[in-house]
Protein backbone atom coordinates (compact mmCIF):
# COMPACT_ATOMS: atom_id res chain seq x y z
CA UNK A 1 0.00 0.00 0.00
CA UNK A 2 0.83 3.80 -0.17
CA UNK A 3 0.17 6.68 1.45
CA UNK A 4 0.14 10.58 0.87
CA UNK A 5 -1.04 13.61 2.75
CA UNK A 6 -0.32 17.40 1.80
CA UNK A 7 -1.47 20.22 3.73
CA UNK A 8 -1.07 24.15 3.22
CA UNK A 9 -2.02 26.12 5.76
CA UNK A 10 -2.23 30.06 5.78
CA UNK A 11 -2.96 32.26 8.87
CA UNK A 12 -4.17 35.80 8.78
CA UNK A 13 -5.35 37.33 12.22
CA UNK A 14 -5.57 40.74 13.27
CA UNK A 15 -5.44 40.76 17.22
CA UNK A 16 -5.98 43.80 19.22
CA UNK A 17 -6.88 44.04 23.12
CA UNK A 18 -4.74 41.49 24.48
CA UNK A 19 -1.46 43.96 24.26
CA UNK A 20 -0.73 47.28 24.02
CA UNK A 21 0.01 47.18 20.10
CA UNK A 22 -1.87 45.20 17.48
CA UNK A 23 -0.01 41.88 16.48
CA UNK A 24 -0.54 40.34 13.05
CA UNK A 25 0.53 36.84 12.52
CA UNK A 26 1.24 36.49 8.98
CA UNK A 27 1.66 32.51 8.47
CA UNK A 28 1.92 29.78 6.28
CA UNK A 29 3.16 26.03 6.51
CA UNK A 30 3.54 23.66 4.12
CA UNK A 31 3.80 20.01 4.98
CA UNK A 32 3.96 16.93 2.88
CA UNK A 33 3.84 13.25 4.07
CA UNK A 34 4.28 10.04 2.27
CA UNK A 35 4.89 5.88 2.97
CA UNK A 36 4.92 3.16 0.78
CA UNK A 37 4.63 -0.24 2.60
CA UNK A 38 4.07 -4.20 2.59
CA UNK A 39 3.75 -6.93 4.97
CA UNK A 40 3.33 -10.63 4.80
CA UNK A 41 2.38 -13.49 7.14
CA UNK A 42 3.36 -17.05 6.57
CA UNK A 43 2.56 -20.41 7.91
CA UNK A 44 5.45 -21.95 9.38
CA UNK A 45 3.59 -25.06 10.69
CA UNK A 46 -0.13 -24.91 11.74
CA UNK A 47 0.85 -23.65 14.94
CA UNK A 48 4.02 -21.47 14.01
CA UNK A 49 3.54 -18.18 12.06
CA UNK A 50 5.51 -15.65 11.56
CA UNK A 51 4.86 -12.32 10.36
CA UNK A 52 7.15 -9.52 8.49
CA UNK A 53 6.62 -5.86 7.35
CA UNK A 54 8.53 -2.75 6.04
CA UNK A 55 7.71 0.76 5.45
CA UNK A 56 9.20 3.70 3.83
CA UNK A 57 8.23 7.35 5.51
CA UNK A 58 9.24 10.66 4.31
CA UNK A 59 8.44 14.46 5.53
CA UNK A 60 9.10 18.14 4.79
CA UNK A 61 7.42 20.74 6.56
CA UNK A 62 8.15 24.51 5.17
CA UNK A 63 7.05 27.53 7.67
CA UNK A 64 7.31 30.92 5.96
CA UNK A 65 5.59 34.60 7.31
CA UNK A 66 5.87 36.53 10.17
CA UNK A 67 4.25 37.61 13.48
CA UNK A 68 4.17 41.65 13.15
CA UNK A 69 3.98 43.46 16.05
CA UNK A 70 2.91 46.92 15.70
CA UNK A 71 0.37 46.28 12.86
CA UNK A 72 0.90 44.81 9.48
CA UNK A 73 4.13 46.03 7.26
CA UNK A 74 4.80 48.65 6.48
CA UNK A 75 3.75 49.80 10.33
CA UNK A 76 5.12 47.09 12.54
CA UNK A 77 7.99 48.03 14.79
CA UNK A 78 9.34 44.06 14.80
CA UNK A 79 8.72 41.07 13.13
CA UNK A 80 9.45 37.96 14.58
CA UNK A 81 9.86 35.08 11.27
CA UNK A 82 8.04 31.83 11.30
CA UNK A 83 10.45 30.60 8.67
CA UNK A 84 12.29 27.10 8.56
CA UNK A 85 12.54 23.42 7.20
CA UNK A 86 12.41 20.40 8.46
CA UNK A 87 12.99 17.00 6.13
CA UNK A 88 13.10 13.61 7.37
CA UNK A 89 12.60 10.23 6.01
CA UNK A 90 13.20 6.51 7.77
CA UNK A 91 12.89 2.74 7.25
CA UNK A 92 10.84 1.32 9.77
CA UNK A 93 9.05 -2.09 9.97
CA UNK A 94 8.67 -5.20 12.53
CA UNK A 95 9.18 -9.01 12.54
CA UNK A 96 6.88 -10.74 14.97
CA UNK A 97 6.45 -14.71 15.46
CA UNK A 98 3.12 -16.43 16.66
CA UNK A 99 2.90 -19.83 18.25
CA UNK A 100 -0.61 -20.98 18.95
CA UNK A 101 -0.15 -24.77 20.87
CA UNK A 102 -3.98 -25.16 20.87
CA UNK A 103 -6.99 -23.07 20.74
CA UNK A 104 -6.90 -21.41 24.30
CA UNK A 105 -3.33 -20.33 24.21
CA UNK A 106 -1.23 -17.65 22.00
CA UNK A 107 2.30 -16.98 22.63
CA UNK A 108 4.04 -14.35 20.47
CA UNK A 109 7.18 -12.35 20.54
CA UNK A 110 7.89 -9.19 18.03
CA UNK A 111 10.51 -6.44 17.18
CA UNK A 112 9.22 -3.27 15.54
CA UNK A 113 11.06 -0.29 14.32
CA UNK A 114 8.76 3.27 15.06
CA UNK A 115 9.45 7.05 13.69
CA UNK A 116 7.98 9.99 14.70
CA UNK A 117 8.89 13.07 12.01
CA UNK A 118 10.44 16.27 13.48
CA UNK A 119 9.34 19.62 12.90
CA UNK A 120 9.69 23.63 13.59
CA UNK A 121 9.75 25.57 16.46
CA UNK A 122 9.46 29.41 15.16
CA UNK A 123 11.25 31.65 15.14
CA UNK A 124 14.11 29.82 13.54
CA UNK A 125 14.54 26.79 15.27
CA UNK A 126 13.48 22.65 14.17
CA UNK A 127 13.36 19.44 16.22
CA UNK A 128 14.69 16.40 15.19
CA UNK A 129 12.67 12.74 13.98
CA UNK A 130 12.36 10.20 16.97
CA UNK A 131 12.66 6.73 16.66
CA UNK A 132 12.50 3.77 18.63
CA UNK A 133 12.84 0.06 19.10
CA UNK A 134 9.67 -1.62 20.47
CA UNK A 135 10.74 -5.63 21.62
CA UNK A 136 7.66 -7.65 23.16
CA UNK A 137 6.70 -10.71 24.43
CA UNK A 138 3.01 -11.70 25.66
CA UNK A 139 1.02 -14.91 26.01
CA UNK A 140 -3.16 -14.99 25.63
CA UNK A 141 -5.22 -17.39 26.97
CA UNK A 142 -8.61 -18.68 27.65
CA UNK A 143 -9.95 -20.99 30.56
CA UNK A 144 -12.43 -22.67 31.53
CA UNK A 145 -14.46 -23.54 28.20
CA UNK A 146 -13.47 -19.45 27.94
CA UNK A 147 -15.10 -18.86 30.63
CA UNK A 148 -11.67 -16.57 31.52
CA UNK A 149 -9.37 -15.40 29.69
CA UNK A 150 -6.14 -13.35 30.14
CA UNK A 151 -3.42 -11.65 28.89
CA UNK A 152 0.10 -11.00 29.36
CA UNK A 153 2.86 -8.75 27.94
CA UNK A 154 6.19 -7.54 28.51
CA UNK A 155 7.60 -4.39 26.58
CA UNK A 156 11.10 -2.53 26.41
CA UNK A 157 10.89 0.74 24.30
CA UNK A 158 14.34 2.11 23.28
CA UNK A 159 13.82 5.75 22.08
CA UNK A 160 16.19 7.83 20.29
CA UNK A 161 16.13 11.90 20.26
CA UNK A 162 12.50 11.38 22.15
CA UNK A 163 10.44 14.84 21.54
CA UNK A 164 9.30 16.05 24.55
CA UNK A 165 7.15 19.38 25.54
CA UNK A 166 9.76 21.94 27.64
CA UNK A 167 11.00 25.37 27.38
CA UNK A 168 13.70 25.89 25.11
CA UNK A 169 16.91 28.10 26.44
CA UNK A 170 17.07 29.04 22.62
CA UNK A 171 13.75 30.96 22.96
CA UNK A 172 12.30 31.25 26.22
CA UNK A 173 9.05 29.54 25.18
CA UNK A 174 7.50 26.65 25.39
CA UNK A 175 8.67 23.95 22.36
CA UNK A 176 8.80 20.47 21.43
CA UNK A 177 12.39 19.76 21.88
CA UNK A 178 14.59 16.43 21.78
CA UNK A 179 15.98 14.67 24.49
CA UNK A 180 19.26 13.70 23.47
CA UNK A 181 20.90 9.94 23.70
CA UNK A 182 18.61 7.03 24.46
CA UNK A 183 15.79 6.96 26.67
CA UNK A 184 13.92 3.48 27.76
CA UNK A 185 10.50 2.91 28.81
CA UNK A 186 9.87 -0.94 30.05
CA UNK A 187 7.10 -2.26 31.65
CA UNK A 188 4.57 -5.03 32.41
CA UNK A 189 0.63 -5.72 31.48
CA UNK A 190 -2.22 -7.92 32.09
CA UNK A 191 -5.35 -8.22 31.97
CA UNK A 192 -8.28 -10.91 33.30
CA UNK A 193 -11.84 -11.04 32.29
CA UNK A 194 -14.12 -13.61 33.49
CA UNK A 195 -18.00 -14.46 32.44
CA UNK A 196 -19.97 -17.34 34.63
CA UNK A 197 -24.25 -16.80 33.44
CA UNK A 198 -24.54 -13.29 34.78
CA UNK A 199 -21.65 -12.64 36.86
CA UNK A 200 -18.44 -10.63 34.82
CA UNK A 201 -15.56 -9.93 36.29
CA UNK A 202 -12.24 -7.73 34.74
CA UNK A 203 -9.32 -6.61 36.48
CA UNK A 204 -6.15 -4.95 34.49
CA UNK A 205 -3.13 -3.90 35.52
CA UNK A 206 0.17 -2.39 34.71
CA UNK A 207 3.72 -1.70 35.87
CA UNK A 208 5.86 1.41 34.09
CA UNK A 209 9.75 2.16 34.28
CA UNK A 210 10.99 4.55 32.46
CA UNK A 211 14.15 6.72 32.07
CA UNK A 212 14.73 10.15 29.90
CA UNK A 213 18.17 11.07 29.11
CA UNK A 214 19.39 14.20 30.27
CA UNK A 215 18.74 17.29 28.29
CA UNK A 216 19.35 21.39 28.51
CA UNK A 217 15.75 23.29 29.49
CA UNK A 218 14.68 26.02 31.38
CA UNK A 219 13.38 25.24 34.86
CA UNK A 220 10.21 27.26 34.98
CA UNK A 221 10.13 27.84 38.49
CA UNK A 222 13.43 30.18 38.94
CA UNK A 223 12.76 33.78 38.91
CA UNK A 224 12.11 35.09 35.28
CA UNK A 225 11.06 31.95 33.59
CA UNK A 226 7.96 32.83 32.47
CA UNK A 227 9.02 36.15 30.62
CA UNK A 228 9.34 33.80 27.84
CA UNK A 229 12.45 35.20 27.14
CA UNK A 230 15.82 33.73 25.49
CA UNK A 231 18.82 32.98 27.05
CA UNK A 232 21.52 35.65 26.96
CA UNK A 233 24.21 35.12 24.34
CA UNK A 234 26.21 37.25 22.13
CA UNK A 235 26.78 39.88 24.45
CA UNK A 236 22.37 40.48 24.81
CA UNK A 237 21.43 41.69 27.65
CA UNK A 238 18.24 42.56 29.67
CA UNK A 239 15.04 43.13 28.98
CA UNK A 240 16.14 41.35 25.36
CA UNK A 241 17.09 38.33 27.02
CA UNK A 242 17.38 36.75 30.50
CA UNK A 243 20.55 35.00 32.15
CA UNK A 244 19.06 31.97 33.45
CA UNK A 245 21.64 30.54 36.49
CA UNK A 246 23.40 27.21 35.46
CA UNK A 247 21.61 25.59 38.21
CA UNK A 248 18.40 25.59 36.65
CA UNK A 249 19.30 24.93 32.98
CA UNK A 250 19.43 20.81 33.41
CA UNK A 251 16.20 18.34 33.35
CA UNK A 252 15.40 14.81 32.21
CA UNK A 253 17.74 11.80 34.14
CA UNK A 254 14.60 10.47 35.64
CA UNK A 255 10.98 8.90 34.78
CA UNK A 256 8.80 9.68 31.78
CA UNK A 257 6.45 13.00 32.17
CA UNK A 258 2.70 11.47 32.40
CA UNK A 259 4.05 8.20 33.01
CA UNK A 260 2.76 7.01 36.42
CA UNK A 261 4.48 3.99 37.51
CA UNK A 262 1.85 1.11 38.59
CA UNK A 263 -1.89 1.94 37.12
CA UNK A 264 -4.85 -1.21 37.65
CA UNK A 265 -8.45 -1.05 37.62
CA UNK A 266 -11.54 -4.08 38.65
CA UNK A 267 -14.54 -3.79 38.01
CA UNK A 268 -17.64 -6.18 39.37
CA UNK A 269 -20.96 -6.78 37.27
CA UNK A 270 -24.23 -9.26 37.70
CA UNK A 271 -26.76 -8.82 34.90
CA UNK A 272 -30.16 -10.27 36.01
CA UNK A 273 -33.19 -11.54 33.68
CA UNK A 274 -36.24 -10.15 34.06
CA UNK A 275 -37.94 -11.75 31.06
CA UNK A 276 -39.78 -10.38 28.49
CA UNK A 277 -36.35 -9.33 26.77
CA UNK A 278 -35.29 -7.24 29.77
CA UNK A 279 -32.44 -7.23 32.10
CA UNK A 280 -30.78 -4.94 34.70
CA UNK A 281 -27.07 -5.16 35.49
CA UNK A 282 -25.52 -3.17 38.39
CA UNK A 283 -21.74 -2.61 37.73
CA UNK A 284 -19.25 -1.00 40.68
CA UNK A 285 -15.85 0.02 39.28
CA UNK A 286 -12.43 0.93 41.29
CA UNK A 287 -8.82 2.40 39.65
CA UNK A 288 -5.83 3.85 40.88
CA UNK A 289 -3.29 5.34 39.59
CA UNK A 290 -0.04 6.35 41.13
CA UNK A 291 2.07 9.62 41.43
CA UNK A 292 3.45 10.97 38.08
CA UNK A 293 5.49 13.58 37.27
CA UNK A 294 4.67 17.17 34.59
CA UNK A 295 8.02 18.49 33.82
CA UNK A 296 11.37 17.44 33.49
CA UNK A 297 13.10 19.27 36.29
CA UNK A 298 10.99 17.37 38.93
CA UNK A 299 10.04 20.01 40.86
CA UNK A 300 7.76 19.35 43.97
CA UNK A 301 5.30 21.76 42.25
CA UNK A 302 5.26 19.27 39.46
CA UNK A 303 4.24 16.25 41.05
CA UNK A 304 0.75 15.00 40.33
CA UNK A 305 -0.61 13.05 43.16
CA UNK A 306 -1.79 9.28 43.13
CA UNK A 307 -5.82 9.19 43.21
CA UNK A 308 -8.12 6.43 43.34
CA UNK A 309 -11.94 6.64 41.97
CA UNK A 310 -14.81 4.52 42.61
CA UNK A 311 -17.75 4.51 40.35
CA UNK A 312 -20.65 2.50 39.93
CA UNK A 313 -24.02 2.27 37.12
CA UNK A 314 -27.27 0.36 36.87
CA UNK A 315 -27.67 -0.46 33.39
CA UNK A 316 -31.80 -1.63 32.48
CA UNK A 317 -32.19 -2.66 28.92
CA UNK A 318 -35.68 -3.23 27.54
CA UNK A 319 -35.64 -4.50 23.67
CA UNK A 320 -34.11 -2.05 21.79
CA UNK A 321 -33.98 0.53 24.78
CA UNK A 322 -31.39 1.16 27.28
CA UNK A 323 -31.44 3.58 30.74
CA UNK A 324 -28.31 3.59 32.49
CA UNK A 325 -28.00 5.16 35.81
CA UNK A 326 -24.26 6.21 36.75
CA UNK A 327 -22.55 7.92 39.81
CA UNK A 328 -18.70 8.50 39.01
CA UNK A 329 -15.75 9.60 41.95
CA UNK A 330 -18.31 8.54 44.60
CA UNK A 331 -15.97 8.59 47.52
CA UNK A 332 -15.49 12.60 46.23
CA UNK A 333 -11.54 12.21 45.51
CA UNK A 334 -9.96 15.81 45.08
CA UNK A 335 -7.36 15.00 42.60
CA UNK A 336 -4.63 16.39 39.90
CA UNK A 337 -5.27 15.09 36.55
CA UNK A 338 -1.92 17.85 34.40
CA UNK A 339 -0.32 20.66 35.46
CA UNK A 340 0.44 23.08 32.55
CA UNK A 341 3.08 26.52 34.05
CA UNK A 342 1.20 27.76 37.48
CA UNK A 343 -2.01 26.20 36.75
CA UNK A 344 -3.24 22.85 37.76
CA UNK A 345 -6.28 21.00 36.48
CA UNK A 346 -8.80 19.05 38.36
CA UNK A 347 -10.95 15.98 38.00
CA UNK A 348 -14.40 16.00 38.47
CA UNK A 349 -15.93 15.90 41.08
CA UNK A 350 -18.80 13.56 42.34
CA UNK A 351 -21.47 12.89 39.63
CA UNK A 352 -24.84 11.60 39.38
CA UNK A 353 -26.89 11.53 36.12
CA UNK A 354 -28.73 9.27 33.81
CA UNK A 355 -28.35 8.17 29.90
CA UNK A 356 -31.11 7.22 27.80
CA UNK A 357 -30.79 4.80 24.76
CA UNK A 358 -32.45 3.39 21.81
CA UNK A 359 -31.37 0.89 19.71
CA UNK A 360 -32.67 1.19 15.62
Amino acid sequence: GGYYQHNLVDVLLHITGTAPFPIVPTLTTNKTNYAVFAQGNYKLTDQFEIQAGIRYNHFRVEGGGAVYLGGPPPFNFAAIPQTGIESDSDVTGKLSLNYKPDDNNLLYVFAARGYKPGGLNPPGATFAKETVWDFEFGWKSSFLDKHIRTQIGAFYNRYNNFQIDAINPVSGTNAVINVPGTSTIKGLEAQLQAKFGGLSFSAAGAYVDSKLSTVQIVNRWIPGATASLPLCTGGAVFPACFNYPAAGMTGGGGPNLLSPKWTWNASLSYKFNLGQDATIEPRINYSNVSSQQAYLTYAPQDLIGGHSLVSANIAIEYQNYNLDFYANNLTKEYYVTGISGTNNFFGSPREFGVRLGVKF
